[in-house]
């Protein structure tokens, strides 16, 4: 699609900000085929229409709130009335975190020599993915909304849940399963590999194929800016810059704080007084240091050496089962997630005064 019917398509829908990760337009594509198949085939609906905004790395994801408003009902009708059902999916990601233990352990998957192989392997991971991640977090999620945790059976759920937050296995399959193929594609094609997850699969797949030609020079440029929609089933990705810049504006609204207080969900208890460290990525560890307060859009397993560190955890995102409010309370270090905004207005080296009794951050002026 062109960016006429790109934009098009995007004034038709209301959107919301969902996340922020470090996502490429071949690991965007897979990760498609988790929401829009796997949690159809999971709990009866889905997700139609996303939007996937990247600048210079940090890539923002939307959906359209008719679609969040649809899947949220779904699995607050199934944890109200089917229990049987919620203890169901449960299983069902115990099962898929036994596996990937296996295979991340002993190495029971084969390395990916044919596309064939790396097609399936990708199946794998969509699988183990959709019942790992997506069941555990929309479980939690709309139980913390819409229910009351005081309840003996939500109670026991949460604390069932807690195990998938914990541990990132996805590290060890995605280098064992799936990044072996794409160093060999990148060989043969005389590309580094970071170019080669510039496309989509269904690219890579037309270019394995002999159906389409590598265009290098919008690979690079995906590198910096890129926007990938996918609308009931199609995907379009457009690399231009200004477009970008465009799509920003017109679906997120620049927040501003009011005077110098950042609101957000109080996890920890506890009050303290410090400097702020941006950690978004392991790159970012090494800037860390102890007594730092960390503050991030979301926190996981790899972030665990600054964590250790950290005298209070900040999150744009997260609820009660989140990584970063499990590890606080493990650490009882006081934390504050749900922000939304703190990435976006403090930097390195601010000072803030962090309530997590109250769940409010204070920016102190540096003197």
């Amino acid at each position: 699609m062109n960016q006429k019917s790109v934009l098009k398509l995007i004034k038709q829908y209301q959107w919301r900000k969902f996340l922020t990760r470090h996502y490429t337009p071949l690991f965007i594509s897979v990760h498609i085929n988790d929401y829009y198949q796997k949690l159809k085939t999971l709990i009866g609906e889905t997700y139609k229409n996303f939007i996937y905004l990247s600048k210079q790395g940090f890539t923002d994801i939307y959906r359209d709130t008719i679609s969040i408003k649809k899947v949220e009902e779904k699995f607050y009708h199934i944890l109200k009335k089917d229990h049987k059902k919620v203890d169901q999916l449960i299983r069902e990601s115990e099962k898929a975190l036994r596996k990937i233990k296996q295979y991340s352990s002993k190495k029971k998957i084969r390395k990916p020599i044919t596309f064939l192989a790396f097609q399936k392997n990708l199946d794998l991971y969509s699988w183990l993915f959709g019942r790992i991640t997506i069941l555990p977090y929309y479980l939690g999620m709309v139980a913390e909304k819409r229910l009351n945790l005081q309840n003996l059976y939500f109670k026991k759920m949460i604390k069932k849940l807690e195990k998938f937050r914990l541990t990132d296995y996805y590290g060890t399959f995605e280098n064992y399963a799936i990044k072996p193929y794409l160093k060999k594609f990148a060989k043969e094609n005389n590309l580094p590999i970071e170019l080669v997850e510039q496309l989509t699969f269904l690219e890579l797949s037309k270019i394995v194929h002999k159906q389409r030609n590598i265009n290098r020079q919008e690979l690079i440029k995906r590198k910096k800016y890129f926007v990938y929609t996918f609308f009931d089933g199609k995907e379009s990705v457009i690399s231009n810059k200004n477009f970008v810049a465009k799509i920003d504006k017109l679906i997120n609204p620049k927040t501003k704080i009011k005077g110098n207080i950042i609101k957000g969900i109080a996890s920890q208890p506890g009050k303290i007084t410090g400097k702020v460290i941006l950690v978004q990525n392991i790159s970012d560890l090494k800037k860390f240091k102890k007594n730092n307060i960390l503050v991030s859009t979301s926190t996981n397993p790899n972030l665990m050496p600054a964590l250790k560190k950290a005298v209070a955890i900040i999150t744009d995102e997260g609820g009660l089962t989140s990584h970063a409010a499990i590890i606080s309370r493990e650490l009882k270090i006081p934390c504050v997630i749900g922000t939304k905004i703190a990435t976006q207005v403090l930097k390195d080296g601010d000072k803030v005064e962090v309530d997590a009794d109250k769940g409010m951050i204070k920016k102190i002026n540096n003197s």
